[in-house]
């Protein structure tokens, strides 16, 4: 099932495959998931957060799905919606790869406004592996939205931003 359902919505980003074996949701979370994956990657955040939504009400486990919530929230600028879904994401991070459970520290301290914590989250994650295009994006929010490196922010925030951009 969950071999041949990314063959049937194939969704893209190499974290929705990741996401699949790793959690191993439900069928029809993991189904509503990938439909929210290909409305987040086209930037139908509205569709996207309401999928998102749904997998996990359909699998309170699934915290991939938790995660996009929280990020399509957030890019909605719905913070009463994103942060329950990222503390859900949190608290079932055990069973995330490494890079997803550091994306998801990252994801909450970036709601809670701490620029530190949310940039040292990311870049952690970004050494680890250094094509990770999502991490790079979500440090350039930070550097973007929080930095209090006024001088630098545009471009610190332009470097996260341009490899995201190359490496997606």
């Amino acid at each position: 099932g969950l071999t041949l359902l990314p063959k049937l919505i194939p969704a893209g980003g190499r974290d929705a495959a990741l996401a699949l074996r790793a959690l191993n949701p439900s069928l029809p979370a993991a189904a509503t998931f990938l439909l929210g994956e290909i409305e987040y990657r086209a930037a139908r955040y509205d569709s996207a957060l309401v999928l998102f939504e749904d997998a996990v009400a359909e699998d309170s486990g699934f915290a991939m799905a938790a995660i996009r919530g929280a990020q399509a929230a957030s890019w909605l600028d719905q913070p009463d919606r994103a942060m329950p879904l990222a503390q859900l994401a949190m608290a079932r991070d055990s069973a995330l790869p490494p890079r997803l459970r550091l994306f998801a520290q990252g994801l909450v301290a970036y709601l809670r406004g701490d620029a530190d914590r949310a940039a040292a989250a990311y870049r952690m994650g970004i050494t680890r592996e250094p094509d990770w295009a999502e991490g790079w994006a979500a440090l350039g929010e930070v550097y973007e939205h929080l930095s209090p490196l006024a001088p630098l922010r545009d471009s610190v925030a332009r470097d996260a931003f341009d490899r995201a951009w190359r490496l997606d």
